[in-house]
């Protein structure tokens, strides 16, 4: 990657995901002492903060699906 040189706009080669600001679920995490993706009604994530905890574990998830994906084709390659 180093040597690639200057990376042109709109080349997503090494993009993986792209990960919503997610502050208003930080507070929540912060006072159960849990990830953002795991709060639930007890912690205070109620209603519409529930939908966003769900959006938050999918995003993460498919996240750590790419970067496994793109390890596995580095160690195959």
């Amino acid at each position: 990657m180093l040597d690639e040189g200057v990376v042109e706009p709109g080349d997503d080669r090494h993009h993986i995901a792209t990960l919503r600001d997610y502050r208003s679920l930080m507070r929540l995490a912060h006072d159960a002492r849990k990830p953002m993706f795991d709060l639930k009604a007890a912690d205070g994530a109620l209603g519409s903060t529930q939908k966003y905890v769900q959006t938050c574990y999918r995003e993460f998830r498919s996240l750590a699906e790419g970067v496994l994906a793109r390890t596995q084709e580095l160690g195959s390659g």
